[in-house]
């Protein structure tokens, strides 16, 4: 009579030290025919114990020897007997499992029957790849033999092949393949770079493979992604001759983002940044940074054409993004339920360094510079969100006069995420390398948008945050709270908060003086303040004090207005370095109290690479102070030269923060006794671009 090995179940068990988002897909050899697995259904580690102890008839001592079996390759033996027996064995197991989680869905255990035979062979290959894996360590010839041999058509064991059954492998068998793969193919350029076309070919179907499986990324085949993409030369042809970044974008897209768009624009549905397919999609994201990580020296035109086509696929993204989660004034009563916005926040998160490094990219070409640009302004002509809404209204003041878009963000939708004009604030601060100008680089269409077009969504969400300050948006709960928190935290300011400001400094720029700011006081409906006779409108409402609200706003005005004419410390806007602009960050943090270096870094934002930069400029603007006493922490102080660059309304000062270097600067002035004040610091020169006609330091406002 033949003997069957009962050969593989696959569990997901949760540790006591772990959590269900970090559980593991494990295996255990059983027998019997696949079953799905359902990847919602977590095990505890006593269930799974408990489950083979009381079906299999073993002792607890070997269950838990099967699951660290489990947890180790990826499989365990853990009956072997007739057909028959295994079969049944197969289905008690997943029957129990299934009356235990009160579901009809397919267990979460996955159990196989196999002949005995097959397992020997699988043991075989094994030993066979492992050996096969250290005889290709030996020379460079084994290797390129090994290359050509893969590569060959019409093969079983064909490198498509290979990586297409990836996901189908139990953990130490794909453990094995990539040692192979890595021995054989790795170790010399133009075979990784055969691998590296090969693997970009079948992205798509590798990651929905990597997406719909129950293994960790490390376990993946898609993990080679790290090796491959980050070979600058490599990189750049396979975006130049494989489309990489179209067709990696795409994948993210197709798979994370088209079945939430509705209406031209993400709705995501509550808890979505939490699911398993968004967060293993995320993964693509960071196969993109891999590839844009090195910016070229030298552009062909097949390298602008494949990178010009991933663009297209991102400006796509960022416009379902733009207005999404929009907020309307809650009037009356509180809102009933708090909406969803962290997913948005998340997906702004991964997506902040691509965009960076796109936009670095595009600061190396003009070609490139040009036709992203024109792209976008094409992209924000297609935009309803504010800009269509909107009817244009004459207002006057002081003898001038300007076409105001009004849209009352008081009682219309607004939102926090505006990507797509905050992408063109990026790219607009290169237009001084190239001699470019607005005028020069827009579309000849007549229906392109205008400055003030421009800028009016970010003035709306601007003038929103203002009249949250101000105390008039008290009834939309906690979730619009928390969007400004991180529309501010150094996580997120980057291409948020300062991205904004740089818009609102381009249509300074560009717009006549007083018809910027009637512009702007008429968005914070505030015209009517300058008037002589002004009288604060009543009320029926006792809780809305109109006149407070009133100087809250005209205080939110001035402090804007104030943002926008000094903070200069922006490659492109100012004539300064980055590494300028990290003296400048690191400068007003230390004007608050002295900082710890771990403290210091976690102030300022990172770049692609993870640094700050801090250990470029930090020992010539500051000192470092060594702890005193074990319980005391080493700390960074200002150098006295310095405190002279404090600027009391720095933009990512919060208003604790400003209160306590104002009193920092005010002690020190006392103790020096010298003029107890916090005189705003002596600004850098504007670029070209920006030296338009609304500069108030060298063309007077004259409203």
């Amino acid at each position: 009579m033949q003997s069957f090995t009962l050969f593989r179940i696959r569990v997901r068990i949760r540790t006591a030290d772990t959590d269900a988002e970090q559980c593991e897909w494990l295996h255990m050899k059983c027998i019997g025919e696949i079953a799905s697995v359902d990847l919602r259904k977590t095990l505890p580690r006593g269930e799974v114990i408990q489950t083979l102890t009381s079906m299999v008839k073993c002792t607890q001592k070997e269950a838990i020897e099967y699951v660290t079996s489990i947890d180790r390759e990826g499989r365990a033996v853990v009956k072997c007997a007739t057909f028959e027996i295994c079969k049944k064995l197969k289905e008690d197991i997943e029957n129990k499992v299934i009356r235990s989680t009160m579901t009809a869905k397919a267990s979460p255990l996955k159990v196989t029957v196999l002949h005995k035979s097959e397992v020997a062979y699988q043991h075989l290959a094994m030993m066979l790849l492992g050996w096969f894996q250290d005889f290709l360590t030996k020379h460079s010839s084994f290797r390129s033999t090994f290359c050509r041999i893969v590569v060959e058509a019409n093969v079983n064991y064909h490198l498509k092949q290979i990586l297409s059954n990836d996901h189908k492998l139990w953990k130490s068998a794909r453990t094995c393949w990539h040692r192979l793969l890595i021995s054989g193919m790795l170790m010399e350029y133009e075979n990784k770079k055969t691998l590296a076309v090969m693997f970009t070919k079948l992205y798509a179907n590798l990651m929905q493979d990597f997406i719909r499986d129950d293994h960790y990324h490390s376990f993946s085949v898609v993990s080679l992604s790290v090796q491959l993409f980050t070979v600058p030369t490599i990189a750049h042809h396979l975006i130049a001759h494989d489309l990489a970044f179209f067709k990696l974008m795409h994948t993210f897209y197709s798979e994370s983002i088209e079945k939430y768009v509705k209406n031209k624009q993400l709705q995501f549905a509550k808890n979505t940044s939490t699911m398993n397919v968004f967060k293993r999609a995320s993964y693509i994201l960071i196969d993109l940074k891999y590839l844009l990580s090195f910016k070229p020296e030298v552009w062909t035109q097949e390298l602008r054409t494949g990178f010009l086509h991933g663009v297209q696929i991102l400006i796509r993204l960022l416009k379902c993004m733009q207005g999404m989660d929009a907020v309307t004034r809650q009037l009356g009563q509180h809102m009933e339920y708090e909406p969803e916005w962290e997913t948005a926040f998340t997906l702004h998160l991964k997506l902040s360094h691509l965009i960076t490094l796109v936009l670095d990219w595009c600061s190396t070409d003009k070609v490139v510079l040009v036709k992203v640009y024109r792209m976008l302004l094409a992209a924000l002509t297609e935009i309803k969100f504010v800009v269509s809404e909107t009817k244009v209204e004459m207002k006057e003041l002081a003898d001038h006069s300007a076409s105001c878009l009004m849209y009352d963000v008081a009682s219309k939708p607004v939102s926090i995420h505006l990507p797509l004009t905050r992408f063109l604030a990026g790219l607009y601060v290169h237009f001084e390398k190239f001699d470019l100008t607005f005028d020069t680089v827009g579309t000849s269409s007549t229906d392109k948008p205008t400055p003030e077009q421009i800028i009016e969504p970010v003035l709306c969400t601007r003038t929103m945050i203002s009249q949250v300050y101000a105390g008039m948006w008290r009834r939309n709960g906690y979730s619009l709270l928390n969007q400004l928190y991180f529309y501010r935290n150094v996580k997120c300011r980057f291409e948020m908060l300062d991205r904004d400001i740089v818009i609102l400094q381009i249509g300074a720029s560009l717009i006549e003086s007083n018809e910027f700011l009637i512009h702007i006081l008429s968005k914070f409906n505030l015209i009517e303040w300058t008037y002589d006779n002004f009288e604060p409108a009543n009320t029926t409402n006792p809780e809305e004090d109109t006149t407070r609200q009133t100087i809250n706003m005209v205080d939110e005005l001035l402090e804007l207005l104030i943002i926008i004419v000094g903070e200069r410390y922006v490659p492109g806007i100012g004539m300064i370095t980055e590494d300028d602009r990290i003296k400048k960050e690191i400068v007003q943090q230390l004007c608050i109290k002295p900082y710890s270096h771990s403290e210091l870094n976690r102030a300022l934002n990172e770049d692609t690479s993870s640094e700050t930069g801090m250990e470029n400029v930090i020992d010539e603007i500051a000192t470092f102070e060594k702890p005193t006493r074990s319980d005391m922490k080493g700390v960074y102080k200002l150098k006295s030269q310095f405190f002279n660059w404090y600027n009391m309304y720095f933009y990512h000062f919060s208003k604790e923060d400003k209160s306590k270097s104002e009193e920092a600067q005010r002690k020190r002035c006392k103790e020096k006794n010298v003029l107890v004040c916090c005189p705003p610091p002596e600004l850098p020169r504007l670029t070209q671009s920006f030296r338009g006609d609304s500069c108030p330091n060298e063309v007077p406002v004259q409203c």
